[in-house]
């Protein structure tokens, strides 16, 4: 099972925490929380083991926080420590890396 967490309540949180934002390239670029790294769904879902380890716990963001929950179902279904960042990126009130 995983959690949920509105993304707003990220910004104390965002140095100690692995991020991982699963929009395309382009709109990553256009700005993103600070110290995510980008993996792109589709990539994420073909290969899970490339990115991420089972002992770690990770936050995944998307645009809206949809394609995140289905995401975090999937990986929790696996074993995977995942957390949902409800609303994504459009709700995100807090600095943008670009």
């Amino acid at each position: 099972m995983y959690r949920d967490i509105e993304i707003n309540d990220l910004k104390d949180k965002l140095s100690n925490i692995k991020i991982i934002d699963i929009r395309d390239r382009s709109d990553y670029k256009k700005g993103h929380l600070p110290g995510a790294i980008n993996v792109p769904l589709d990539k994420l879902i073909m290969d899970e083991k490339k990115y991420l380890t089972i002992d770690e716990v990770y936050y995944i963001v998307c645009k809206y926080g949809k394609q995140s929950e289905l995401l975090c179902e999937y990986l929790s279904s696996l074993g995977y420590l995942v957390v949902n960042c409800i609303g994504g990126m459009e709700a995100w009130k807090g600095e943008l890396v670009k």
